[in-house]
């Protein structure tokens, strides 16, 4: 029951793959977190071609921009939305599986 519930917690806390590396299932804790990293850089890239100089921008101007960019890409952040749902819904499946079996072996 201690492995279920530290596998878990971390899972949700830091994300998918991290209670895999509790668990020591390296290969599959490299592939969750992998995949969440190149979402994730995936969605700053995309959001970084749109970008205005905001160095020079007010705080307004910076939360207006973000707000018409997710209007107006609302189908695109969906996408990564239900990406990085299904691998965080798999992941906490995941290891919860694989944490009971160790907790009970046979």
């Amino acid at each position: 029951m201690k492995k279920t519930i530290i596998s878990l917690a971390l899972t949700l806390l830091l994300g998918p793959g991290i209670g895999h590396l509790y668990l020591r299932k390296f290969k599959k804790a490299f592939l969750l977190i992998t995949l969440t990293l190149l979402a994730a850089v995936h969605l700053a890239w995309r959001v970084s071609k749109t970008i205005p100089n905001i160095a020079n921008m007010s705080s307004d101007a910076v939360l207006q921009f973000f707000q018409d960019f997710t209007k107006s890409n609302s189908g695109i952040m969906l996408y990564y939305d239900i990406i990085f749902a299904a691998v965080w819904a798999y992941a906490l499946v995941d290891a919860f599986i694989i944490s009971r079996h160790l907790d009970n072996p046979g």
